[in-house]
């Protein structure tokens, strides 16, 4: 495969992970209840599927590395002001540098429709904080003595606005927890809108300690605007699901372990390269009184 031909084979999956990473729940926190969390994420994959679910077999590997943050604030009993942001992104093929930009900028607002059962619904503009087009350079000269440039974009480029509704339950005993979440991405400059579905299940079997499984799902909605470059994660559809632990050291702080793998069951995969993806965070946490 053509260098050049590579650039259109980024991974639109890391665009929205940080909006999988993080479950969404129907809690909100209470008044002058703070949790912040600062992550890393990998990612690497020489699988990649086209827009007609497809796989290629001569796609190259691609590679992300992130930064990103996460922080919720309750305000009030019932809003929770929320930031979800990808800092920095590295984004590379073997046969390229390193491009490194700031990501997507996530800022919320999540409303506890109910308490007694916990029901949020979460409003969230998206902004791309990175340029649209971001060129790497490839590491060794074509046939005809030049080094090609290949657009290695860490953003979409476009403003989201994404509309969660989440509910959730403890398990009996204060022993863990069931979040079930739908989010619709409304999209602009013509992309076609998304869906994201999540199921999220956590047990504590000890105090300070937690597991939890997880599975994602997101689809895309109308027919995909044609002739765009894949890392606008345009028609892109995957299934992915994660194993993930929390350890609580201290009142405040802890660690958190995350293990995500995209696979090609429920929704077949689009548009998109499908492997795993490790995330190691530490968290910050506030509660009030």
């Amino acid at each position: 495969m053509e260098t050049k031909q590579k650039g259109f084979f980024l991974m639109a999956l890391l665009f929205i992970w940080g909006n999988v990473v993080l479950a969404q729940s129907g809690w909100v926190q209470e008044k002058g209840g703070l949790y912040a969390q600062v992550s890393g994420v990998h990612f690497s994959s020489d699988k990649y599927f086209g827009v007609n679910g497809d796989a290629n077999p001569f796609s190259s590997e691609y590679r992300q590395q992130a930064l990103n943050l996460y922080g919720e604030y309750g305000f009030s009993p019932r809003f929770t002001a929320i930031l979800n942001s990808s800092a920095l992104r590295f984004n590379s093929f073997p046969t390229t540098n390193v491009v490194a930009a700031p990501g997507d900028l996530r800022l919320g607002l999540k409303y506890a429709i109910s308490k007694k059962i916990p029901i949020s619904l979460a409003v969230a503009p998206e902004i791309p904080l990175g340029k649209k087009d971001n060129f790497a350079v490839a590491k060794k000269a074509n046939d005809l003595g030049f080094k090609e440039k290949i657009n290695l974009a860490t953003t979409d480029g476009e403003l989201n606005v994404w509309t969660t509704l989440a509910i959730s339950t403890p398990l009996p005993q204060g022993k863990g927890w069931v979040n079930l979440h739908g989010s619709h991405n409304l999209r602009t400059k013509g992309f076609s809108d998304q869906l994201q579905t999540g199921l999220e299940i956590g047990f504590k079997p000890i105090e300070k300690f937690y597991l939890k499984g997880s599975l994602a799902t997101l689809i895309s909605l109308g027919s995909p605007k044609e002739n765009v470059p894949f890392f606008r994660g345009e028609g892109t559809e995957f299934t992915a699901a994660a194993l993930g632990a929390g350890w609580q050291f201290g009142q405040r702080l802890g660690l958190i372990v995350e293990y995500w793998r995209s696979f090609d069951f429920f929704v077949d995969p689009k548009n998109v390269y499908l492997g795993a993806v490790l995330n190691i965070g530490i968290s910050y946490q506030i509660k009030p009184g």
